[in-house]
């Protein structure tokens, strides 16, 4: 269900996208309506949003969310206003749905706990590297309770 109000939500975000494209082109009682239906869009693309974050990671949506958004405005942009996709600009978007695609892939996958202390202790980082720091509790951000 999650899943699905993400989606939801991307959509919103793509209405907005193509709001922010008609107040540009408005003025008057014309640009006083879109800004009121941008506000409402808007609440409901975070509102959506939200309620996907109870069981979505906050990165992993917000992620997805703005991909959403961002592809779904290059596509409905060169369909609504003939804006051309360029080869890179296809390539880009590409990236764009297939890293969306893999972070939901991936949504389930647990990796192993790391922790800055174990990697300070090793060879790959010097201990006076950290010297530099204000403090220890900066340090301990990092830390994985274990």
């Amino acid at each position: 269900m999650s899943w699905i109000m993400l989606i939801i939500s991307g959509v919103f975000e793509i209405m907005l996208v193509l709001a922010f494209k008609k107040v540009a082109q408005s003025s008057g009682k014309k640009l006083i309506l879109w800004i009121a239906i941008i506000t409402a869009i808007a609440i409901c693309s975070f509102t959506t949003l939200s309620i996907a974050m109870k069981e979505i990671n906050m990165s992993m949506a917000y992620a997805v969310w703005t991909g959403i958004g961002a592809s779904g405005g290059v596509i409905l942009s060169s369909w609504l206003y003939a804006e051309k996709i360029t080869p890179f600009k296809f390539a880009c978007l590409s990236l764009i749905i297939g890293s969306m695609i893999g972070l939901k892939l991936l949504s389930n996958y647990t990796s192993p706990k790391f922790s800055l202390k174990y990697a300070t202790s090793s060879s790959i980082i010097s201990k006076s590297t950290f010297s530099l720091l204000p403090s220890k509790r900066i340090l301990s951000l990092f830390s994985v309770p274990e």
